[in-house]
């Protein structure tokens, strides 16, 4: 205050731009008197101020309820049409600004959450009076008169003609019944009324007061209840029923005792009872009310010394705890994982997602710690989860450090995400967890902060955040650790490129490759390698797990190879040559059909897998496809056919042929042998 008094006194205008009820980091407190005396003294000085901060995060300084998980839903920053937020969706800190920005007295709001209860004390169905009969404080008429036994497993009472005065005040002209034979011991702290059903044979009027009491306590009713006969409503037995219902008001011994918890098991009960019918019976008689929620302490296992790496295998948390502004605040336990021990915790993200991604999050923190990276690259750590549901949305795990010269804040730059739709298709281990090793590079820090070989760390800070994420269940952390980094280096190749997906990558994590050939190339069977200095390792898949080395990736391109086939043929055959080739390769064909066959005009082909393509001649160039090459074989049609051996003179204009065969086809010869010659037939004259 000094200091504003100083530049107040110099004619300096000041402006508060930011205070709020907690410490610098947003939590602890928060610290009412102090912000009474900071907000007296600047509206005393008449200075203008802002209140640190309008959001829903799990921070005492912040101004709306947070999300807790199994406690309380974010309040939505949007107050809906009243544009009003209700006193129980802001914080502490949130009522305390705003009262002070209305220049009212701040008076706390009740957030005791309170549990309805209904605990029925009386029922009768045992088959006997559980204990009632005519009180001692009844007069010697009802005490002659008034009968009470079990009717129907309900309590009846008869001989009430003479207890007829059902006037609110009039309970002290009616019999009383108590009872006095068979003592309860039953807490009704938080009781808020006593309720009973009444049953008659026809519908009556009806009152009833009661006392209900704590050893020999004794608060007179206020006044009886009365019941109308146009209360009762018939049942399937012939018989009418009513609810009757005694408050608080009308018997002071309810909040006497419920509001007391020295005094509040409920030992025997008084019942003033007027009627204008002469029987009627009690049954279900009923204390309710609500009791406050008692938390239940969440119990971790030990916090132990905060170690690095953590291992857990000394059964404590080694220093690992929860952030105060975490949105998930479960109990911290060690738990088995993958033959290992772990750290776990119970999570269930919220339908409605606060605005903040953290503040529904899990944020765990190895305080104090003081560590350096030393000349590792990575902070890792086996994450493991255990879901009950998990379908959409993601997991997105962050990481901060707090280096003091850094400001105590340096976020990793890179988060590691964990997609839910496929999680059923990711590694699972033997005892059914799935598992993620999880780690961020040391070297790429947000806002080009650079965390160096000697930079001290005094905390670290886990954050698994929800993107949109349905996950319930059981998450487990191990091996948290600094840890060498080795590169990933590919080779400059001809023909196509192979690119990683990381520059460098610690030992057993997944290197996954992207191979590109160039158009008309692919990548040859056997050539994608790593190389670790001594030694090439075929990469099966396009993926393999780093080792403990810098690796360089090699690969070959070649053009592919098609096959070219001939389908399924009758009555010939087509060879081809080459029977395999790459694109742009002539490929020659050896037509060959049967005897008495010939190759049909038009029906050598070849399909690519999508068309058929005429072939011209006898060869064709190679498609960048496999191809089968088909045709149709023919008859060579035949009408009569002649053998013989000689050369014989013919009726023809040619002259004499050498021939083994003489096909005749209508007004040709088609002649075969030692060739092929055509000749016409000398035509007949016709006499």
């Amino acid at each position: 205050m000094d200091n504003v008094r100083y530049a107040l006194a110099h004619g300096v205008a000041v402006f508060a731009s930011e205070w709020g009820t907690s410490e610098s980091s947003g939590n602890n407190g928060p610290f009412l008197d102090n912000a009474n005396a900071w907000l007296d003294f600047l509206n005393k000085n008449n200075i203008s101020w802002c209140n640190w901060s309008l959001t829903n995060k799990n921070e005492t300084s912040a101004a709306f309820t947070p999300f807790v998980m199994n406690k309380t839903a974010a309040t939505d920053f949007d107050p809906g049409a009243d544009q009003v937020w209700a006193p129980k969706e802001l914080s502490i800190s949130g009522e305390y600004a705003r009262a002070r920005i209305k220049g009212i007295a701040y008076v706390p709001v009740d957030r005791t959450i309170y549990s309805g209860y209904s605990t029925v004390i009386w029922d009768f169905n045992d088959g006997t009076t559980q204990g009632f009969g005519i009180n001692g404080g009844s007069s010697q008429a009802f005490k002659d008169n008034v009968k009470i036994a079990n009717n129907n497993n309900t309590l009846k009472i008869s001989g009430l003609s003479g207890s007829n005065d059902t006037t609110a005040s009039g309970f002290w002209n009616v019999v009383r019944i108590s009872a006095d034979a068979k003592p309860i011991s039953l807490d009704i702290f938080g009781a808020k009324t006593l309720t009973m059903d009444v049953i008659a044979a026809a519908p009556a009027t009806v009152a009833i007061g009661a006392i209900t009491q704590h050893g020999g306590s004794y608060v007179v009713p206020k006044n009886s209840v009365q019941l109308k006969p146009s209360d009762f409503i018939s049942q399937t037995d012939g018989t009418y029923k009513a609810a009757l219902t005694i408050t608080s008001a009308d018997s002071p011994s309810i909040p006497a005792m419920a509001s007391d918890a020295a005094s509040s098991i409920l030992t025997n009960i008084v019942l003033f009872v007027g009627s204008s019918t002469d029987t009627i019976s009690l049954d279900n008689i009923t204390v309710k009310g609500d009791l406050a929620v008692v938390e239940k302490p969440i119990v971790h296992d030990p916090l132990g010394t905060a170690t690095l790496p953590s291992t857990f295998e000394d059964s404590t948390r080694q220093g690992w705890a929860w952030d105060p502004g975490s949105g998930i605040k479960s109990a911290i336990t060690i738990k088995p994982a993958n033959g290992s021990k772990a750290i776990s915790w119970e999570v269930a993200y919220p339908d409605v997602k606060p605005t903040d991604g953290w503040a529904d999050a899990p944020r765990i923190v190895l305080g104090g710690i003081n560590a350096t990276r030393g000349t590792n690259q990575y902070l890792t750590f086996d994450l493991y989860l255990n879901p009950v549901r998990a379908s959409q949305g993601a997991l997105s795990v962050n990481l901060a450090l707090a280096p003091p010269n850094l400001g105590y804040w340096a976020q990793a730059a890179v988060n590691y995400d964990i997609p839910l739709a496929s999680l059923s298709k990711m590694e699972k281990t033997a005892d059914g967890l799935y598992r993620f090793k999880v780690s961020f590079d040391m070297n790429k820090i947000a806002d080009n902060k650079v965390i160096a070989a000697d930079t001290l760390l005094r905390d670290i800070t886990v954050v698994v955040a929800d993107v949109k994420s349905d996950f319930a269940g059981t998450m487990y952390m191990d091996n948290v650790q600094f840890e060498k980094g080795y590169s990933v280096n590919t080779e400059t190749t001809t023909n196509g490129s192979i690119t990683a997906n990381v520059e460098s990558a610690i030992v057993g994590t997944t290197v996954n490759l992207t191979v590109a050939p160039n158009a008309g190339y692919q990548l040859k069977a056997g050539s994608l390698k790593y190389h670790d200095g001594l030694t090439g390792t075929v990469i099966s898949g396009t993926s393999f797990t780093m080792p403990a080395s810098n690796v360089t990736i090699t690969a070959e391109f070649e053009k592919p190879s098609y096959v070219a086939s001939s389908g399924t043929l009758s009555n010939g055959s087509i060879i081809l040559n080459p029977t395999s080739a790459v694109f742009g390769t002539t490929m020659n064909l050896t037509v060959a059909p049967n005897a008495g066959y010939q190759l049909k005009a038009g029906s050598l082909k070849y399909n690519d897998g999508i068309h058929d393509i005429s072939i011209i001649g006898t060869s064709f160039t190679m498609p960048a496809a496999n191809v089968t090459v088909t045709g149709v074989f023919e008859l060579v049609t035949s009408v009569t056919s002649l053998a013989t051996t000689t050369s014989t003179p013919l009726p023809q204009t040619g002259g004499f042929v050498d021939f083994n065969l003489i096909l005749m086809l209508g007004s040709l010869l088609i002649i075969t042998g030692s060739g092929l010659m055509f000749f016409k037939r000398k035509p007949k004259k016709v006499k």
